[in-house]
């Protein structure tokens, strides 16, 4: 009935050649004789075939034979009904589940932690019993961000094996990022799988495991990894497809995040350099107030940082201003100073070089010994100083430290420069006026070549 789509009917099976062995034993063992098959058809495919026998040997009757048509088309309206009802809920589950994640960047547009954690939650629950995690690659390293399981539980033992080295060979969910395609492990406790990934595996309690990368303009940024604790499970298509769905949605928050936080910066330090400018414009006979809010400016703005601004006088060198140290800290740094313009310091290089100096790493090599027993009694991890130039020649320093050791960023280091060239409009203006003053009262004692003297 399935393979020619017509109904097949015997009135004996027994007395006709077409039934085989199989049929006759059948009708032998449940005692019946007479059978007809109507297939059930969708479009002109079968789907299979409603079956009915029965003891005597007797021909089924049209009207019999066009019931059990009826009865196989009714079959074939239930079984489309819950394919197009199950198809109709997976749709809106996969709907539904990309608005929730939608909602959650839109709220969300300084923190991407929160897309995260709804991804990981939407693709557990829609790929379940697969668990489901998000890394993101730092560098050199791949780092866990958020992981679901349907358990409830994610092992303790996973997260202590992350972050892990990014090797674009051997490892799964740093293979994806780098070949910007699909990875899938079908038992990741096989020989040729990497021993590291054997023992995340181990740890999750999982054999496969589908690992979808997140690229953004071309660069593998992170992965997507959902995993099943039996071996040789694949996703399906939908699911695969979601996936995927699911990993640009994540791109688009990262995205969302960084131009967020760009256009804050951005806001941030032209607000800064606007209220510099305006101390300038409010104090054209004294620097104190400029340089003051220059330091409070730059230590507000670099996180977690200290600042404090020197300035060459004669044979030494003066610190004038400071912000964001407690009194301990501050109270050693003012009895470091003045200090000789030959001591050989992380500020004198600054002051006296007229160069910019960077030490990510106080304890690195390289960096003077006197800026190193400094910084490490004082409990700074990094250092930046950028020099004050007027004419090509250093008249100061502006210097910020941090707690942590790491690198200050290229902008970080660019807003500092635009500070020390706002430092230097407020100190030459401060000294013009002071020299026209000057030059005026001169002139009422003096000839008019004195106060030119005076003033070069």
């Amino acid at each position: 009935a399935v393979l020619s789509r017509e109904v097949v009917h015997a009135a004996d099976v027994f007395a006709e050649d077409w039934p085989g062995e199989e049929v006759k034993g059948l009708a032998q063992h449940e005692g019946w004789r007479a059978c007809a098959a109507a297939p059930m058809l969708r479009e002109g495919r079968a789907l299979g075939a409603i079956v009915v026998s029965r003891s005597p040997p007797t021909a089924f009757s049209e009207k019999e034979i066009a019931l059990l048509k009826t009865f196989a088309d009714q079959a074939v309206i239930a079984i489309e009904n819950t394919r197009l009802f199950n198809e109709t809920k997976e749709a809106l589950e996969r709907q539904t589940a990309t608005a929730e994640i939608l909602k959650v960047i839109s709220s969300s547009p300084t923190d991407v932690q929160p897309v995260f954690d709804a991804i990981v939650q939407s693709a557990m629950r829609l790929a379940a019993p697969w668990n489901a995690a998000i890394g993101m690659r730092a560098g050199d390293q791949f780092a866990m961000r958020a992981a679901a399981s349907p358990r409830k539980l994610i092992p303790e033992e996973v997260s202590k094996l992350f972050p892990i080295p990014f090797d674009p060979v051997t490892i799964g969910y740093t293979r994806a990022i780098a070949e910007h395609r699909v990875i899938e492990i079908a038992d990741s406790q096989a020989s040729e799988v990497s021993d590291i990934e054997r023992r995340i595996a181990h740890a999750g309690r999982y054999h496969s495991a589908v690992y979808v990368p997140l690229v953004r303009e071309g660069e593998g940024i992170g992965t997507i990894v959902l995993t099943h604790p039996e071996p040789g499970v694949r996703l399906t298509e939908k699911q695969l497809a979601l996936t995927q769905v699911f990993a640009d949605q994540a791109v688009i928050a990262i995205e969302n995040v960084r131009l967020f936080n760009e256009t804050k910066e951005a806001l941030e330090r032209q607000t800064a350099t606007a209220k510099i400018l305006k101390a300038i414009s409010d104090s054209p006979t004294d620097t104190q107030p400029v340089l003051d809010a220059i330091a409070a400016t730059a230590q507000t703005l670099f996180d977690g940082s200290t600042a404090g601004i020197a300035l060459r006088r004669g044979d030494s060198i003066e610190l004038v201003a400071t912000a964001g140290m407690d009194d301990t800290h501050l109270r050693a740094l003012r009895d470091s100073f003045p200090r000789p313009i030959d001591l050989d310091s992380f500020v004198n290089q600054i002051v006296v070089g007229g160069v910019t100096v960077h030490y990510p790493d106080v304890t690195a090599p390289g960096v003077p010994s006197y800026t190193r027993s400094t910084a490490l009694a004082a409990g700074v991890g990094a250092v930046l100083g950028v020099p004050l130039l007027r004419e090509g020649k250093s008249i100061g320093g502006i210097m910020m430290a941090r707690s942590y050791a790491g690198a200050f960023a290229e902008k970080e280091i660019d807003l500092m420069r635009t500070f020390a060239d706002q430092a230097v409009i407020a100190i030459e203006n401060v000294r013009l006026l002071t020299c026209a003053s000057l030059m005026r009262r001169k002139r009422r004692s003096s000839s008019r070549r004195q106060p030119q003297k005076f003033c070069a």
